[in-house]
């Protein structure tokens, strides 16, 4: 016996379609305009490897492996920035005594997030942890 109230798939797919759609969303992605507005990056805990990394980074520096003296996990530290909204731009470059490229980081200045991040500071930090 088929229960008649009983909801299709369908209609539990589509009410949850429903239940996500926000307009706000909509609205930041309408052709033609640009969102006036963006989320800035968060700033990591000062005084840590990663506020660390992204001091040299803000600096304009280009950032490898094996020129980052106090850890061995420059990449994953990286990957926590862009985790945490800093856009980066990476190339593979050549190192000595490596038989594969390795990373260079670098912090792309032209992203919204990172200029939304550096305005709200009230520019660019200094090396202590403050604007």
């Amino acid at each position: 016996m088929k229960k008649e109230n009983a909801p299709s798939k369908k209609n539990e797919q589509s009410a949850e379609v429903k239940v996500n759609y926000n307009i706000a969303d909509e609205q930041l992605h309408l052709p033609g305009f640009e969102c006036p507005f963006a989320e800035p990056a968060l700033w990591p805990n000062p005084q840590t490897l990663a506020w660390m990394v992204l001091q040299r980074l803000l600096a304009g520096e280009e950032l490898r492996q094996d020129d980052f003296e106090p850890s061995w996990r420059l990449a994953a530290i990286v990957f926590d920035l862009i985790e945490a909204g800093w856009a980066m731009s990476k190339r593979r470059v050549n190192s000595p005594g490596r038989v594969r490229p390795i990373a260079a980081y670098r912090l792309d200045f032209q992203a919204a997030p990172v200029q939304a991040a550096i305005s709200l500071r009230g520019g660019m930090p200094d090396a202590k942890g403050s604007a």
